[in-house]
């Protein structure tokens, strides 16, 4: 898990948090309008995150003014 958080080059991914708690990584990419979503769980993750996940990705892709690809690793 650390090496999907941090590198020696001193990066740090944005990390998903469930209930407070490191639940995974999540990265994007803004290429044209569409703005893809890709989240990277350690677990699987609870099934009502879903929304709250799509919902926070739509709000990024707005702040974008783009369309939003979602993918969640299982």
């Amino acid at each position: 898990m650390p090496s999907r958080l941090w590198a020696s080059q001193g990066w740090v991914s944005p990390v998903l948090l469930v209930n407070g708690r490191m639940a995974g990584v999540w990265k994007h990419e803004h290429n044209g309008r569409r703005v893809s979503v890709e989240i990277e769980p350690f677990a699987k993750l609870p099934r009502w995150t879903r929304t709250h996940i799509a919902a926070e990705a739509e709000r990024l892709a707005s702040f974008l003014d783009g369309d939003l690809a979602l993918k969640i690793q299982h």
